[in-house]
This record gives structure tokens, C-alpha cells and sequence, in this order.
């Protein structure tokens, strides 16, 4: 494993399977302000994104975006976007793979990976309101 000047940490895939991740930061998308109002019912959706990091030096990191899928059975977060990640893979001859396919590489790795889990609990800590004691509710007096 390698950090080199590009910033790319370059590694041969079979070295990446060996590194463990650990979860950084998940979070909500806010709303879009331009996004339309619909009109009676409609499947709700909720977007987020999250970042795992590496514990080895150099640090790893991977993040993707991901959407609650409410029509799936059972419902799940499922990643919807390509990996934004520091790594390049490089390949037996140690000649870089490319963006792309790093990408496609790692991200059937990732979708091996359980990593739902761990998300839902770490935005249920994040957006609770039940953060610390709770306190009564008082209504000034009408």
C-alpha cells in the first residue's frame, strides 16, 4: 500500500480485502428547495450519505450515497451512487487499473460488504430526539 503524490493510496485488490473499515460519519440529505410538491399520496424516500475509513496508515476512505428503499422486502438502504474513495487499484503488474474500474472493482466488494446496519444506527444516534435527559414541554399560558 502506497500513498503516492496524487493523493491515491494504490493498492492491488487482493491487498484491499485484507483492510479493515471502520464508520466514520453518516448523515441525512436536507430536501431540495426546488423540488416539486406532489399531489396526493406518493412513496416517501429518504437520501443520505456515509464515509467509512481505514485504522491502517495510510487511510483509506471510501463514501457513497445511499436512498431508503421503502418498495423493497424487506425495506433497506441500498448505495446509490459511484464510491467517492482515495484508493486506486493497481493490477498484477502494478500498472494502475484507472478511476473506473477502481470503482466498479470496489463497489462489488462493497456491496458484500453489510454496512446497512451500522448506517441506521449511527443516523437513529445522530437525528434522535431523545439526545440527553428530556425535558417538559411547558405552553405559556393562553
Amino acid at each position: 500500500m502506497i500513498l503516492d503524490d496524487d493523493g491515491y493510496v494504490k493498492l492491488q485488490l487482493r491487498n484491499f480485502h485484507g483492510i479493515r473499515l471502520q464508520h466514520f460519519v453518516s448523515g441525512l440529505e436536507e430536501e431540495s428547495p426546488d423540488r416539486a410538491p406532489m399531489e396526493g399520496a406518493c412513496v416517501s424516500t429518504i437520501e443520505g450519505y456515509t464515509e467509512w475509513v481505514s485504522i491502517s496508515a495510510p487511510v483509506i476512505s471510501l463514501g457513497w450515497d445511499w436512498i431508503y428503499d421503502p418498495m423493497r422486502v424487506p425495506s433497506m438502504l441500498v448505495r446509490q451512487s459511484s464510491l467517492r474513495t482515495n484508493v486506486m487499484l493497481l493490477d498484477n503488474d502494478g500498472i494502475e487499473v484507472g478511476p473506473f474500474k477502481t470503482s466498479v472493482l470496489l463497489e462489488a466488494v462493497l456491496d458484500c460488504f453489510d454496512w446497512q446496519e451500522t448506517v441506521l444506527g449511527a443516523i437513529e444516534n445522530r437525528y434522535s430526539m431523545h439526545q440527553g435527559p428530556t425535558q417538559p414541554i411547558v405552553h405559556p399560558a393562553v
